[in-house]
C-alpha cells in the first residue's frame, strides 16, 4: 500500500476527542478502537511508544505509530515500516507543539509532512528538519521484497527475552502458518515483539492476519481458525475461556510458551540448521547491540534507556 508519500495522515487523540489531518472517516472510526487497547491496559504507562496495523479488505496494510503522553496520543499513519525515524518524527512534533503555543508553526509543519514524498530508491534518504529548534529525523525507502529490513535492535531485544530456543520455536510456527498469540499487559512490548517476528521472516512475507494489539471488544478473534499473529492483554485473555487448543500462546510477561495440544508444532528439521544459523547469529547480534544501547553511560545512555522503555515497546503494525 505504498504510494510514495511519507504519511497518510497525522492524528491527535484525547480522551473524548480525535483530530485527523487530512480528515478521514475510516480513520476516525478505526483509531479509537485500537488506541483504547493501550488506555485500558493494566500497565498504563504515562509515556510510551507502540505501533499497530490497519488491514483493508484487499490485505493491504497501513501502520500507525503512536506516541502516548498522559491521556494524549499522537499518531502517524503511514505505509512505511520504519520504527525509530517515525517515533522521532512524532516526538519532534510534540516538542514543537509544546514550544509553539500559538500553533503558528505546527499547522504548516503537519501539512508539509502529509504531502512529503519518500526517496524513490534504497540508499537515498529524506531528511526532515522542523524549525525553529532544528528537530530532525531521517527516513529512507522501504527495503525491497526479499531483503532483510533494517529494523531496530530494540525489536529483537523484545524477542530475546524469550530465549533463543523459544524464539526459534515461535519463528518456526509462523513459517508453518500456524496461529500465534502473544500475551502481555504491556502494549509497547506486544507491538515490539510482533514487529520483530515479522521482520525475522524476511525474505518471506507474512500474509496471515496481523494484529499486534488486539482491542478488548475483538478478543473473541483469538479463536479464529486461520493463521494469525496477534497480541492481546494477558489479563483479558486469562479471564476468558477461549478455545486456544490449536494456538501457540506466547506469554511475554512470564517468558514461556503454551504449546497447542490439538495441533503440535513439529521441531525444526536438523538439515535446516544451516538456514537457521544466520538467523540465530543476527538475533544474538541485535540483542547484544540493544543491551549496549541501554547500558551506554552519559546523556546518550539516558536517551537509549528512554527508547528502550518506549520501543521495547515500539511497533505498526
Amino acid at each position: 500500500m505504498s504510494d510514495g508519500f511519507l504519511l497518510r495522515a497525522l492524528a491527535v487523540a484525547e480522551v473524548d476527542d480525535l483530530f485527523v489531518y487530512p480528515d478521514s472517516a475510516p480513520l476516525r472510526k478505526q483509531l479509537p478502537l485500537f488506541l483504547g487497547a493501550a488506555v485500558s491496559s493494566q500497565n498504563s504507562l504515562a509515556c510510551c511508544c507502540y505501533s499497530f496495523a490497519l488491514t483493508d479488505d484487499t490485505g493491504s496494510r497501513l501502520y500507525v505509530y503512536v506516541l502516548k503522553e498522559g491521556t494524549t496520543s499522537f499518531c502517524a499513519v503511514t505505509a512505511q515500516e520504519q520504527q525509530t525515524p517515525l517515533f522521532a518524527l512524532l516526538a519532534s512534533l510534540v516538542q514543537l507543539a509544546a514550544a509553539d503555543a500559538s500553533a503558528g508553526l505546527l499547522q504548516p509543519a503537519v501539512q508539509l509532512l502529509c504531502g512529503a514524498l519518500l526517496p524513490p530508491s534504497v540508499g537515498t534518504a529524506l531528511r526532515i528538519v522542523l524549525p525553529p529548534f532544528g528537530y530532525q529525523c531521517q527516513l529512507g525507502a522501504n527495503a525491497p521484497a526479499g531483503q532483510l529490513p533494517a529494523v531496530d535492535e530494540l525489536l529483537f531485544d523484545a524477542i530475546s527475552a524469550l530465549g533463543l530456543s523459544q524464539a526459534l520455536e515461535v519463528w518456526g510456527a509462523l513459517l508453518l502458518e500456524r496461529a500465534v498469540l502473544l500475551l502481555s499487559d504491556c502494549v509497547p512490548l506486544l507491538a515490539a515483539t510482533a514487529n520483530g517476528f515479522i521482520a525475522l521472516l524476511a525474505p518471506l512475507r507474512w500474509e496471515g492476519t496481523f494484529v499486534p494489539v488486539l482491542p478488548a471488544p475483538l478478543a473473541a478473534y483469538v479463536e479464529a481458525p486461520t493463521p494469525y499473529l496477534m497480541g492481546a492483554s494477558r489479563s483479558l485473555i486469562d479471564a476468558q475461556h477461549f478455545d486456544l487448543s490449536t494456538v501457540l500462546v506466547v506469554d511475554l510477561d512470564r517468558c514461556c510458551l503454551r504449546r497447542p495440544p490439538a495441533a503440535p508444532i513439529p521441531p525444526l528439521p536438523l538439515d535446516g540448521l544451516s538456514f537457521v544459523e544466520p538467523i540465530c547469529a543476527d538475533l544474538a547480534r541485535r540483542a547484544s547491540a540493544a543491551m549496549c544501547l541501554r547500558a551506554a553511560p552519559g546523556p546518550a545512555g539516558a536517551g537509549g534507556a528512554g527508547a528502550a522503555g518506549g520501543a521495547g515497546g515500539g511497533g505498526g503494525g
